[in-house]
């Protein structure tokens, strides 16, 4: 039993590792994808 309580936290622990990590990464695209459109208007109106 304590053993497979043990690996039920540690899935748990991994998917919300992961679940951050794909949040993070999901953010910095966004940002980098803004910058970029924002960057391209200012060039179209200039």
């Amino acid at each position: 039993m304590e053993q497979e309580l043990g690996q039920d936290m540690v899935v748990e622990l991994d998917t919300h590792m992961v679940a951050v990590q794909v949040e993070l990464d999901t953010h910095m695209v966004v940002v980098e994808v803004e910058l970029d459109i924002h960057i391209v208007v200012v060039e179209v109106e200039h």
